[in-house]
């Protein structure tokens, strides 16, 4: 007897409005506590990921789901931009689909004009500063649905020789990140200039004492999202222009403060308030300098009418000297509700913490997403064991293990640990390194990022990036 011919999926035949809403619920907007806000609307495979299984399934489901699949692209190099030069000019549907296009890594601008006229769609393009010239821009800001094109400028001088060519207003210009230090200050007519044009900068960095000191005035940023401030350089009292800065900025989310960890610059500012609270904690438990604050954030929540409302949102903490992990406690009570924690082990402190040590107080903040574990690898005490297991060499016979793969497939173990005691936490970023070899003659270095799912198993975000000499063998990724 012939086993009956099994019943069609029932997804297949609900009707298209229905399918359509659940294509739609699929998409995972591109947000990362590792990204900062101007890099969040690059286009990304993760965002499509479940898309493109559900678009395999048949032509039906393929059909619904290919606006989403082409609605964001990123192109690296020329050779795919005339590819898609070719694509839109064949295909007019499909030109219709794109209203994001990262063209961040592309060269040449030949293309470009000719391209932007089959994106009738498009609302988002990302290129290098130095392809704008006058005549682009001029395609750009007669587009009729292009309202951002994302630069990155970061000491704005592209930026200024196009405001030099061309009268036309720069709305439709966003730098990603500028950082303004000593040879273009706040008070430079020719950034006043720039700015009457209205260009949009989403992430700015101020340095040097004259910039913080003095403060912008009535400068204003459009579409201002962050704002870093750096204290190094003796009294500057950024909180003297800070309130006014921050009224006139209703879109600004975020202020970074970033000092350095031995003390001395947050000493020197005693209006920033949180450094000092945290010195003050250390030493009541006399732990004095075993760790220090890099930086800090605050956010602007919903109900706040004020900067002194804005919470405590990211920690960067250098444990400095042995003792120094027992700063994490003290953090969880000062600034309980932070989002985003960085801990960094310095070169110079060899005592070993145990493991509970590390992952316990991280169970204590409620809303922490993101976590950086940098050169902890050497500094975790794993009692002369090795839980973790390491991936086949492919090499007959096998070459000799780097200390990178081993701290790789340590930091992951650690990272799973954490991951399944510590609930809140959706992101961890890993980077060490060291040194290995007769007399340690050859360095060698990671970098690795992590989701966390929603079984709480951890899945790699891009390729981990491990550097070591080549007599070490490489693993399968």
């Amino acid at each position: 007897m012939e086993p009956s011919p099994r019943p069609p999926c029932r997804l297949f035949g609900l009707p298209t409005e229905l399918l359509l809403i659940i294509i739609d619920s699929l998409y995972e907007p591109n947000w990362s506590p590792f990204l900062r806000c101007e890099e969040r609307e690059l286009p990304t495979s993760h965002s499509t990921r479940h898309i493109g299984s559900l678009s395999l399934v048949n032509l039906r489901l393929r059909r619904l789901s290919r606006p989403f699949l082409f609605s964001a692209l990123k192109i690296t190099d020329e050779e795919q931009l005339r590819l898609l030069e070719d694509k839109c000019t064949q295909d007019v549907e499909f030109a219709r689909m794109i209203k994001k296009l990262d063209l961040m890594d592309v060269d040449s601008s030949d293309i470009l004009l000719p391209l932007l006229s089959h994106l009738k769609s498009l609302c988002w393009l990302g290129l290098k500063a130095a392809l704008v010239d006058c005549e682009l821009y001029a395609a750009v800001n007669s587009h009729p649905t292009l309202t951002t094109v994302a630069v990155c400028d970061t000491d704005l001088r592209r930026l200024h020789n196009l405001f030099s060519s061309t009268p036309l207003p720069m709305s439709k210009i966003l730098v990603t990140s500028a950082h303004l230090h000593c040879d273009l200050t706040l008070q430079s007519p020719a950034l006043h200039s720039l700015m009457s044009r209205s260009p949009r900068v989403a992430h700015l960095s101020l340095g040097g004492i004259f910039n913080i000191r003095n403060g912008p005035g009535t400068l204003f940023f459009p579409g201002l999202e962050e704002l870093d401030i750096g204290v190094f350089y003796g009294r500057t009292t950024p909180m003297s222009w800070l309130p006014a800065f921050v009224d006139r900025h209703p879109s600004l989310e975020t202020i970074k403060f970033i000092g350095d960890s031995g003390g001395p610059s947050w000493t020197r500012n005693p209006d920033v308030l949180f450094p000092l609270q945290f010195i003050d904690a250390l030493e009541r438990e006399s732990l004095s300098r075993t760790a220090g604050l890099k930086s800090f954030s605050v956010s602007r929540t919903a109900s706040a009418t004020s900067l002194d409302e804005w919470r405590i949102a990211d920690l960067d903490i250098e444990i400095l000297k042995p003792g120094g992990i027992s700063a994490l406690r003290i953090a969880t009570l000062l600034a309980p509700k932070i989002s985003s924690l960085a801990i960094r082990m310095t070169r110079f402190n060899k005592q070993p913490f145990r493991m509970d040590d590390l992952v316990s107080p991280l169970c204590l903040f409620p809303s922490l997403r993101r976590l950086e574990l940098h050169r902890t690898y050497k500094h975790l005490a794993f009692e002369g064991q090795a839980p973790w297991a390491l991936p086949p060499s492919d090499s007959d016979p096998p070459s000799k293990t780097s200390n990178c793969v081993v701290a790789h497939a340590a930091l992951q173990w650690v990272m799973a640990e954490i991951a399944r005691c510590a609930l809140s936490i959706d992101f961890i970023h890993i980077t060490d390194e060291g040194r290995e070899g007769r007399a340690s003659r050859y360095p060698w270095e990671l970098a690795a990022t992590y989701w966390v799912g929603p079984n709480r198993e951890l899945e790699v975000v891009g390729t981990p990036q491990l550097d070591m000499d080549e007599e070490y063998f490489v693993p399968h990724s």
